[in-house]
């Protein structure tokens, strides 16, 4: 690995902790389409990725270096052992994805904020809950002070911040998330069979992309298809793709009990280069999450032409606009419903994927790297 030389270029340090082996996280996937467009955009620019013995960066390029630094404790890892090392590769500015950055650092830094999930949905009660809600609050109260500026994802995660931490509005920058080109309608159908075999899937088929955790209500799904059957007899198969996790039991158990199994099809974790062609040959995508600080799946089936369900809450209507269905997502009812209007009425079908289409177009990985880099540079500006 060849050695930064600050004094000739922008070093641009990075947590690049979220590119796990066999797990695109939702972070992890920010991150790439940053990186993406960000090495060829900025050649000017030598990017510094930290990583722990867990990290598998799928990035190269002339201008990006990795450095694996072994991660035994997590809090040491990212207020001690992190800051020195920035401080030593001589960093100018230090860019997190997560919600934290190491205190006291030397340089300046933007962290990002996706959303404020665990406050607003969790399973920890009574003394846990609040105990966990005073720490994280106190802690990323500190990191936003220190922080130089703040990003995040939406309006809707914007005006939680404001609310929360009682953030001032110029300080936080909203960039949204961009669908990859990787995202297309795939129009061949044999190439589609050949990946729907990989995972199981046979038949025509309802889709969902996502992990199983509570608030990503999938259960509530499930049930609304149960009703699909039960009133309308329709053939189609559910397809829940996502990574299996202890989230899932509860849900394989509805379905195991209610003699699904032959309807409802879990697929485990999709490879990345495999959800174009799933996308691509679903009738319909379905998303009921309760809380989204963004929501990229729902724009990912879009820009693969296919009509999208999501929930009317948090940032979804802002994300999906008229270009999906929206519903009330503590209806069984209501989303039985948007379902079988999409199955059964042909022409309101197409009209949703052509608007959907359109939509998706608006939120490019170009716009959303150049948001960033627009970000780090004003940071940059306002130093020198």
């Amino acid at each position: 690995m060849s050695k930064i030389n600050p004094m000739r270029y922008t070093t641009i340090g990075i947590d690049a902790r979220e590119f796990v082996a066999g797990d695109f996280t939702g972070i992890g996937r920010y991150l790439h389409n940053f990186l993406s467009h960000a090495l060829t955009e900025r050649p000017d620019y030598q990017f510094m990725l930290y990583g722990n013995q867990f990290t598998h960066v799928p990035l190269q390029g002339k201008n990006v270096f990795c450095k694996t630094i072994p991660q035994w404790n997590t809090l040491w890892w990212d207020n001690v052992t992190l800051r020195r090392i920035i401080k030593r590769d001589s960093i100018m500015l230090f860019f997190s994805p997560l919600d934290k950055i190491p205190l006291f650092l030397h340089c300046p830094s933007i962290l990002t904020i996706h959303d404020l999930l665990f406050l607003n949905i969790t399973h920890l009660t009574g003394f846990r809950r609040r105990l966990y809600e005073y720490l994280y609050l106190l802690s990323r109260s500190i990191m936003l002070k220190t922080a130089d500026l703040v990003i995040t994802v939406s309006n809707h995660s914007r005006d939680d911040i404001i609310k929360v931490f009682d953030v001032h509005p110029e300080k936080i920058k909203v960039v949204y998330s961009g669908v990859s080109r990787h995202y297309r309608p795939i129009i061949n159908s044999e190439i589609i069979e050949k990946v729907k075999n990989k995972y199981g899937i046979k038949d025509r088929y309802i889709l969902y992309v996502g992990n199983f955790k509570p608030h990503k209500n999938v259960l509530t799904l499930v049930k609304a298809y149960q009703e699909l059957i039960l009133q309308h007899n329709i053939t189609e198969r559910l397809v829940l793709a996502g990574k299996k996790s202890p989230d899932y039991i509860p849900i394989h158990r509805f379905v195991t009990g209610n003699r699904l199994e032959e309807r409802v099809l879990f697929t485990d974790y999709v490879l990345e280069d495999d959800l174009p062609f799933i996308y691509s040959g679903a009738e319909i995508f379905v998303f009921p999450s309760l809380y989204e600080g963004f929501g990229l799946p729902p724009l990912e089936a879009m820009a693969c032409n296919t009509p999208v369900i999501v929930s009317d809450r948090t940032s979804l209507p802002e994300i999906v606009g008229d270009a999906g269905i929206q519903i009330d997502a503590s209806s069984i009812n209501n989303l039985f419903e948007a379902m079988y209007v999409l199955l059964s009425e042909k022409e309101i079908n197409m009209q949703f994927r052509k608007k959907g289409l359109e939509r998706a177009k608006k939120f490019t990985v170009e716009k959303h790297s150049q948001g960033i880099l627009d970000a780090i540079e004003g940071v940059l500006r306002r130093e020198q």
